[in-house]
């Protein structure tokens, strides 16, 4: 059953599964985005009442938020249910209120978007950082978000840099008090990076591995800082990018000291605006940047300005296409801040140029009196004015010049008006859930002797788990035959649903044989062979024949029929052939010597067995005699043979002064008496007659003189001189004999 519901799993998922290109669904288009960010909180920036707009209502509806009253300028978010819409919390930084609108609980005293304690605004509370507050969901933990809070430059634009960090988060559990939500105690200000002055720009983009990135920038230097927040947490070590200097200031405070940052739908560039130049920086510290964005690394690159002249943008918005770019100039291109409704102008960034983006721009309309915060949402871009009441909405914002129609929204007039702050509030995006891929791939496999070869299915590598379909769960899988196959690969973030077919190739006939084991020194030739073959061994080597004579393993690759096709072979080798040396031999008479050992060639775990009954790899030897061993290992085995014995080392020998060679069988021949069993070598004896010469030589210590000479005619009676030398004896000593002889007839 396990497997029957297995393969029907395989089967449906390329139908049901999606295509696992994150491209084809951009982030803000998924149902989950939509749903969270579809209550909008929008606090007074003056002390008229706190409003709200609801868009699971077509168009937006309106409510008042009368028990919050004034709570600030910038930075805010809200999430609502991914699923239903239904509002959850929001936050301005320093307070966070659940769907009561009551502070939620211990949802006071927060760290992050502080007003400033001097000034203008001093006193009163104001929240002044433009995207001070982002909410990320837990990664797979429904109900758990982490609420990150920003202190931007403007924070303390009175006063002395503080020596304080600048970002900080919590976390909230919505199980909490009776499910409407809580900071979790513990949990509650972590501190995230070091006392480093950030800017006002502060986003989350989803990653590719089920992941998010909160991006953050630099006050003063061009550097994004890219935190990881994963399944495990928020990775306290930001990836790091030094981007473009285009639009950053010689002096003074930089080009980030105000601004915001935006991401394009696919994700795939970030853009970062600055309106420094409106608190009196440097020439030249101001303007729009645009960066390529890697969701799989968060590595920021590849900066390019984006417009040529010295303006100043609040925020930016990218068209749901991600072909176009909308921000307001609020200073014209001397620096002198708009009398009059500022631009709303468009650009087409298909081309990723300085030049290019700057020519491409066009005036689609006016914002109010000082423009201000952008926020794309159902495929609309809606723009808050900075200072006053007024909504406005970008109906058509992948459309080129006035067809983008830029309409007002809302109006502050009665039953149906909106009030607020700079800014709207800041996405909650969501990790990209698991994708399953499917994939198909046809492989083919050549045969050899009948049968498929190398029948070995691979799974795609990198994955944590997989399953294939008979229930196994290795990277790889046996077939036998030929036909479809199916894989599941899965790890934390991805899955790929892999269909493999199988087919048979040309069909090679070749073997190289079972492992062998090759005995005492023995040889073996591999024959591969097959016409039309090209061979290659595993040395390199091109012949069809292969010899061997060391163990290890060979193979070989062999090429034809448009087939490529392996076989290899594993040889052993033993040496159990045996040498116990020469035969031993001692003088005689003499004692055996105490220390002789014979040693057998006994490899570890071969039996030994000698001609004694023992087994030992060594036998003390204590006697004379015939010894041999044999040794078995495996099937392989090995004797040898030694004699021990004792020798003459030397010789005694007699010289008989006379004989008399008359046939009666006594005395017929001359020659010397050598001790029985002495070894003889090099063995001469000459016989002279009294005049000197030579009338026998003989070389035969058994043959001797018969008293003829050498044609067979008998010498005369009389005296005669005899000279011998040989060696003698196992030492072979030297011997050597001169004497008078008496032939008798």
């Amino acid at each position: 059953m396990r497997n029957t519901l297995l393969q029907l799993f395989f089967i449906a998922c390329p139908f049901l599964l999606p295509s696992g290109s994150y491209g084809q669904t951009y982030y803000n288009q998924r149902s989950e985005y939509l749903k969270a960010n579809s209550v909008w909180p929008l606090f007074s920036a003056g002390f008229e009442p706190s409003i709200g707009l609801n868009f699971n209502t077509t168009p937006a509806t309106t409510f008042l938020l009368d028990t919050i009253g004034y709570e600030g300028d910038e930075g805010l978010a809200s999430v609502s249910d991914p699923v239903t819409g239904a509002l959850l919390f929001y936050s301005n930084g320093s307070r966070c209120w659940n769907a009561d609108h009551e502070i939620m609980l211990n949802g006071d005293t927060l760290m992050g978007n502080y007003g400033p304690p001097a000034g203008p605004y001093a006193g009163i509370g104001v929240n002044s950082t433009t995207q001070g507050v982002c909410i990320v969901p837990f990664v797979k933990e429904p109900g758990k978000y982490y609420l990150f809070s920003l202190d931007g430059t403007t924070s303390w634009f009175y006063d002395p840099q503080p020596d304080t960090p600048f970002l900080y988060y919590s976390v909230v559990d919505m199980s909490l008090d009776g499910g409407r939500g809580g900071i979790v105690p513990g949990q509650k200000n972590i501190a995230l990076g070091s006392n480093l002055p950030l800017s006002e720009s502060m986003i989350a983009i989803p990653g590719d591995n089920c992941d998010i990135w909160l991006v953050v920038h630099d006050y003063i230097h061009p550097v994004f800082r890219a935190y990881h927040i994963t399944q495990s947490g928020v990775d306290p070590n930001p990836v790091v990018s030094t981007a473009g200097t285009q639009i950053q200031g010689t002096g003074g405070m930089g080009a980030y000291f105000a601004g915001g940052m935006a991401v394009s739908p696919d994700r795939k560039i970030i853009g970062i605006t600055s309106f420094a130049s409106l608190f009196g920086t440097t020439t030249g510290s101001t303007g729009a940047l645009l960066c390529r964005f890697d969701p799989g690394t968060g590595i920021v690159s590849d900066a390019v300005q984006m417009n040529q002249t010295g303006m100043a943008s609040y925020t930016m918005a990218f068209s749901p296409d991600n072909s176009k770019v909308y921000l307001s100039a609020l200073l014209d291109i001397n620096l002198a801040t708009f009398t009059t409704p500022c631009p709303l102008l468009q650009y087409n960034i298909s081309v990723f140029d300085s030049a290019a983006i700057a020519a491409s721009v066009i005036t689609v309309g006016t914002g109010g009196v000082v423009s201000g915060y952008f926020k794309s949402y159902h495929d609309k871009i809606y723009l808050k004015s900075f200072a006053g009441p007024e909504l406005f909405v970008i109906n058509q914002p992948n459309l080129s010049g006035a067809a983008c129609d830029f309409q007002p929204y809302m109006y502050n007039n009665p039953g149906n008006y909106i009030f607020g702050g700079a800014s709207l509030p800041n996405d909650v995006v969501y990790a990209f859930p698991a994708d399953t891929t499917p994939s198909r791939r046809d492989t083919t496999i050549c045969l050899r002797n009948n049968a498929l070869d190398n029948a070995v299915l691979s799974a795609a590598p990198g994955y944590d788990a997989y399953l294939w379909d008979d229930g196994s769960t290795g990277a790889t899988r046996n077939i036998t035959d030929t036909g479809a196959y199916w894989v599941l690969c899965k790890d934390d973030c991805h899955s790929l649903a892999d269909t493999i077919r199988v087919k048979a190739g040309g069909n090679i006939s070749f073997s190289l044989g079972a492992d062998t084991l090759l005995c005492n020194g023995g040889s073996l030739s591999l024959n591969a062979t097959v016409p039309g073959g090209s061979y290659r061994w595993q040395d390199g080597s091109t012949d069809p024949v292969y010899r061997i004579t060391d163990s290890g393993s060979y193979w070989v690759t062999v090429k034809a029929q448009g087939c490529t096709v392996s076989d290899t072979i594993s040889i052993n080798t033993l040496d159990v052939r045996q040498d116990l040396g020469e035969d031993i031999f001692f003088c005689k008479g003499m004692p055996i010597p105490s220390n002789i050992l014979l040693s057998a060639n006994a490899p570890a775990g071969s039996s030994v067995f000698w001609n004694t009954g023992s087994h030992v790899p060594s036998l003390q030897v204590q006697d004379t005699g015939t010894y041999w061993v044999t040794v078995t290992d495996m099937t392989c085995a090995g004797s040898d043979t030694i004699r021990i014995a004792e020798a003459l080392c030397g010789c005694q020998v007699s010289m008989p002064n006379a004989f008399s060679p008359n046939g009666d069988g006594h005395n017929d021949i001359f020659r010397p008496v050598i001790e029985q069993g002495c070894t003889v070598g090099n063995y001469i004896l000459n016989i002279y007659n009294r005049y000197g010469a030579r009338i026998y030589s003989g070389n035969n210590p058994a043959a001797g003189w018969n008293g003829n000479y050498s044609n067979g005619q008998s010498a005369d009676a009389g005296t005669y001189m005899y000279d011998l030398s040989f060696s003698g004896g196992t030492k072979q000593i030297r011997y050597h004999r001169k004497g008078d002889l008496t032939l008798l007839r």
